[in-house]
């Protein structure tokens, strides 16, 4: 009897020592987990959510900065200005940290649209890039934000990525699946099957300290499905190392596609200008001028044939241009200070954004009307115009969008300009 109670003694001492030691390891390893991610519901997110589609804290409205933290924050607008193909009326700006606003009026008035959007405590992503569908934007509208090269989910991620709206509504969905990492710099559809799109990642410096020394490589992505997947194109060698800012859907009966990708540091590893004709599968280089220099704007004529392209090199602006599709140049230099955009009925109706030397201090957009023969100032501006779009369904409609969020639009093809509103003192901090 006594042999009896010592063998039960015994096997509930062991019992007692396999419950407490089984807690143990689970608690260490939720302390691993904790130190490993930083949280112990990163690695849960990235098996839950490995796209980075989750809404995160979207839903929660914050406001962005008050003011431009300067230098390195100056209220841009990049790229981000886009006009609704089939509605002169219907126009898009992405911010600095402050998210997207939208005007179904013209400019008259204007609908700041942030929910959906992930954010941090710095304010929103910025908006490099936004495209909109050619059946318009009542079917769907993408944004391609960046806080620098950066991973999709997990701590470190900031929000960054491709955003989608849908169906004329007002909350952005994260569109990111198959995408390599967050810095995304351009997003564009294809003007003959709305269900194609590119999308351009860029090679740079993570912006966090945690994640310096990881490598976050430059490629051009392509979705079939309406950014419900993405996968890398052909590119050639080196894309790795690139930044492409611009991707152009040109062409009259078919697309070919366009852009032209650089490295900042070192221009000599530059990919220069890449074009596809197989509906962006396959890129191949399409001219050897400009490889390695520092073009910094471009645009192309609607039936791919004429390219005006500015340069920025040793503090002298150059415009180049060619009239047979990239295979000969010509060169001048001139008031050229940033963008460069061409009417899409008309590939001699050039608008640009200049400065006039000594001091780069006068600003002003130009036209022209016989492809840079000639050219005139036609508005006098105290801050630098980042983007310039026509109407696609009336080029004489064109919009101008300022660093400082100034929005200015043209009735009469860039003749007279009438300013339509600063969205950082008329709403962003009024609101």
């Amino acid at each position: 009897m006594k042999k009896r109670k010592h063998i039960m003694i015994l096997l509930l001492f062991l019992i007692a020592i396999f419950l407490i030691t089984g807690c143990t390891t689970e608690q260490e390893s939720s302390n691993q987990d904790k130190k490993t991610n930083g949280s112990t519901t990163d690695q849960n997110e990235k098996e839950s959510d490995p796209c980075g589609n989750g809404i995160g804290n979207g839903l929660e409205i914050v406001r962005g900065p008050l003011e431009p933290d300067r230098p390195s924050d100056r209220d841009s607008v990049f790229y981000s200005l886009a006009v609704d193909p089939l509605n002169q009326d219907i126009i898009f700006v992405g911010t600095e940290r402050n998210g997207i606003f939208r005007s179904i009026d013209g400019g008259a008035t204007w609908e700041w649209l942030r929910k959906g959007i992930k954010h941090t405590e710095f304010g929103y992503p910025e908006i490099y890039f936004i495209s909109i569908s050619p059946l318009g934007s009542n079917i769907a509208v993408f944004a391609a934000t960046t806080n620098g090269p950066g991973p999709l989910t997990g701590q470190y991620a900031a929000g960054a990525g491709i955003y989608k709206l849908i169906h004329n509504g007002s909350t952005w969905v994260s569109s990111n699946c198959g995408l390599s990492h967050a810095g995304l710099h351009t997003v564009v559809f294809d003007n003959y099957n709305p269900n194609i799109l590119l999308a351009a990642l860029s090679s740079e410096q993570p912006s966090q300290s945690q994640l310096q020394g990881l490598f976050f490589p430059g490629g051009i992505f392509k979705s079939s499905d309406l950014g419900e997947n993405w996968y890398e194109t052909n590119t050639p060698v080196g894309n790795d190392d690139n930044e492409f800012h611009q991707i152009y859907s040109r062409g009259l009966s078919s697309t070919t596609f366009f852009t032209y990708g650089y490295n900042f540091a070192d221009p000599s590893l530059n990919l220069g200008f890449l074009k596809s004709t197989d509906g962006g599968e396959n890129w191949t280089s399409f001219s050897p001028f400009g490889k390695n220099n520092q073009i910094y704007s471009f645009d192309v004529s609607s039936d791919a044939m004429v390219f005006y392209v500015y340069e920025y090199s040793d503090h002298t602006k150059w415009m180049h241009k060619s009239i047979d599709g990239g295979e000969n140049w010509t060169t001048q230099s001139g008031p050229f200070f940033g963008v460069v955009k061409v009417s899409p009925e008309d590939s001699n109706l050039v608008l640009f954004f200049g400065s006039n030397l000594p001091n780069y201090q006068s600003y002003k957009i130009y036209k022209s009307n016989d492809g840079l023969k000639s050219y005139s100032g036609v508005l006098d501006l105290q801050m630098v115009v980042l983007d310039i779009e026509f109407a696609p369904s009336n080029p004489e409609i064109v919009y101008a969008a300022c660093e400082g969020y100034d929005i200015y639009k043209s009735t009469d093809s860039g003749d007279t300009w009438n300013k339509l509103i600063n969205l950082r003192s008329e709403i962003i901090n009024i609101d």
